[in-house]
């Protein structure tokens, strides 16, 4: 790779990082009854022209099968289709984090597909990617 290469992706990071400062719409979640964050939820890699958005979410151990991510996820799905109009919504998930599916499976997204090696652990071993979609109909 040239140089002239290099800083042409580096000014395109700059401008995706730009981009999502200005779109993400990043949230810690706390829990009502001790006020302690136990996870976060936001909307990431907006695509205006769609439009179209993905969620991420993740939760502490401790605060994990309570409904708490669930009840984000779900409120962030209504978010996306409500106020930003979002005909598409993502979760993309490890295909192993068993606890991640459940979450877009109970807040009624599909599973749309299974990218094969479409990533790496930090082990260097590689991992499978799970594409979940709700769409506005």
């Amino acid at each position: 790779m040239s140089l002239a290469d290099r800083r042409a992706g580096c000014a395109e990071q700059s401008d995706d990082l730009s981009s999502a400062e200005e779109n993400a719409a990043d949230q810690g979640d706390i829990a009502k009854a001790t006020g302690k964050i136990v996870g976060a939820t936001g909307l990431h890699r907006t695509v205006w022209t769609t439009p179209k958005t993905e969620i991420g979410y993740w939760a502490r151990a401790s605060s994990g099968r309570k409904g708490l991510i669930t009840e984000a996820v779900m409120a962030l799905t209504d978010y996306a289709v409500s106020h930003i109009g979002a005909v598409r919504v993502e979760i993309i998930t490890d295909e192993e984090n068993l606890p991640s599916r459940r979450v877009a499976e109970r807040c009624q997204f599909t599973l749309e597909g299974i990218l094969r090696n479409e990533r790496r652990a930090p082990d260097g071993s590689l991992r499978n990617a799970c594409i979940y979609a709700r769409i506005r109909q």
